[in-house]
């Protein structure tokens, strides 16, 4: 059963077709969370609400948007944001240096999880330092471009500059790679 199914069945209600999603889908949420909190205990809080959230609202997925997978993702990095952005968590901690090493490694211990975490390493490697670290704080820790360019003491129009510039070469990277890997489908 595909995970379009377990959603649909998800939405009429079926408590099993939930439990399938969970244990499909509940360590690499959770790596989201812990990677966004930074705590554990607050990653399984929203966690716990985020699978809440989709009993309730199973019938909104819209396959047509991207797959139950992204649109999972999509939920729980929204929720980790709401929290983080929320009245005891507001910025209390401090951002650490290397945000995106250390949430991809803690994520690649998940073997499930080792081929996306190496694409997102390949493809920030192709940026530079200082735009890996605004995207790493936009993404990662979900800062507004005002409150990058106040953290990192930049213009914002240059923070807004490096993103624009980070976002074309990840445009440009992932193109390239969905050429390659459609060129090899197609020579097979």
């Amino acid at each position: 059963m595909d995970d379009t199914d377990l959603i649909d069945r998800v939405a009429r209600a079926d408590p099993k077709a939930l439990g399938h999603l969970y244990d499909c889908y509940a360590p690499l949420l959770l790596a989201v969370g812990l990677g966004i909190l930074s705590n554990r205990q607050e990653a399984e809080d929203v966690l716990h609400n985020v699978f809440m959230e989709i009993w309730r609202k199973a019938s909104q997925y819209d396959g047509r948007r991207g797959s139950v997978r992204a649109w999972l993702i999509l939920r729980m990095r929204s929720r980790s944001l709401d929290r983080l952005r929320s009245a005891p968590y507001t910025r209390s901690i401090p951002i650490p240096e290397t945000v995106l090493e250390n949430t991809a490694n803690g994520m690649s211990q998940d073997p499930a999880l080792a081929w996306d975490c190496q694409a997102v390493r390949k493809a920030m490697s192709k940026l530079s330092r200082e735009q890996r670290t605004i995207m790493e704080l936009a993404y990662f820790q979900g800062l507004s471009a005002s409150e990058i360019a106040s953290h990192v003491g930049l213009p914002l129009g240059t923070i807004k500059s490096r993103m624009r510039g980070a976002l074309n070469v990840l445009r440009t990277h992932y193109r390239t790679q969905c050429q390659r890997i459609s060129n090899e489908t197609e020579g097979k």
